[in-house]
């Protein structure tokens, strides 16, 4: 088994540094299968749960070991005394260096990098006697960083939530912003809202005024000139005629379809939320509901970054006539 994983290893290794994001997604899933897929599964013939637990949670125990490592060699030999890992996952670490100058932190992940690698190889060498196939790679500095917390979260805690943040960089001279597990890259959301994330975010981010930027993304909201971005995506997993007890919007908008003799080409469905609900697009009959896309759209969005910088929604898209839910 182990000759096996050095193969994928080898091609993934190869997919990465050609910057074949498919072909290094897939083998990492094949790689998965092959370890947990296959001890974890009661019809395997090896099945045992004690090695599928040993799997999952032996990465933990190392990422906390490295975490340490790597705060302790920041503060200590880097005489960085303010360097905490605040956010780290499964397979990835984020450290605050707590310096100001881009350069010297771009340098600097080089340096970190090549420590928790060698500490790596010295660690598995003298606890298991094997040679070690982990390492690290330094893959981005970010100038600012943002991680919302859930609104439950009373505890002020070092580690945030897992899979949730973005990050200000520089990249060949340009402003980029990296969305992970937020509304930007999410299928269900429209792109009215990726595009206001982005720019919103961008603007924050890089200290540049967004109050304008707001309030006339919303007023032409109103005004329709954004009607094409509008459309909401999603998969039906079942016949419409199967959901019984709950029926989700993208299913009332097929019934709203089939009824006005439309077909279904496929299992993505595409609607708009007008004044009497989700209506298929191309079969549109009533107005646009726009405070629905300003209340389960943009506020959400706003909310977070919001919280963060100790501003309010409401004083972005309340007047003396309006009110929106979340005011209530």
């Amino acid at each position: 088994m182990g000759e096996i994983i050095e193969e994928f290893l080898a091609k993934r290794t190869k997919a990465k540094a050609e910057k074949d994001e498919v072909a290094s997604e897939s083998l990492k899933v094949l790689m998965n299968s092959i370890f947990y897929g296959i001890f974890a599964n009661p019809n395997c013939r090896w099945f045992s749960m004690p090695m599928a637990g040993a799997i999952t949670t032996f990465p933990q125990e190392l990422g906390h070991i490295v975490a340490k490592e790597m705060e302790r060699f920041c503060r200590e030999e880097l005489k960085l005394k303010n360097a905490v890992v605040f956010y780290r996952d499964t397979d990835s670490f984020m450290v605050y260096l707590g310096i100001k100058n881009y350069d010297k932190a771009k340098g600097l992940q080089i340096v970190i990098r090549d420590h928790i690698n060698s500490f790596l190889d010295k660690y598995i060498k003298d606890n298991f006697c094997r040679d070690n196939h982990m390492f690290l790679d330094a893959k981005r500095v970010y100038l600012k960083f943002v991680m919302p917390k859930l609104r439950k979260q009373d505890v002020d805690t070092e580690i945030g939530i897992k899979k949730k943040y973005c990050g200000y960089h520089i990249e060949n001279g340009k402003d980029k912003i990296d969305f992970v597990g937020m509304e930007v890259i999410h299928t269900d959301w429209t792109n009215l809202a990726k595009e206001f994330q982005n720019e919103l975010y961008l603007r924050i981010l890089k200290g540049q005024p967004y109050e304008k930027y707001v309030k006339d993304f919303i007023h032409n909201l109103r005004q329709g000139k954004f009607d094409d971005k509008l459309v909401y995506r999603k998969n039906m997993t079942k016949n419409h005629l199967e959901y019984v007890k709950t029926t989700p919007p993208h299913i009332k908008s097929v019934r709203k379809l089939l009824e006005c003799g439309g077909t279904l080409n496929s299992n993505l469905v595409e609607y708009v939320m007008t004044v009497d609900g989700p209506e298929p697009v191309g079969y549109v009959k009533h107005a646009i509901d726009y405070n629905h896309y300003i209340e389960k759209q943009l506020v959400p969005i706003m909310e977070q970054i919001f919280t963060l910088i100790g501003k309010s929604v409401e004083e972005f898209i309340l007047s003396s006539k309006q009110k929106i839910l979340t005011s209530y």
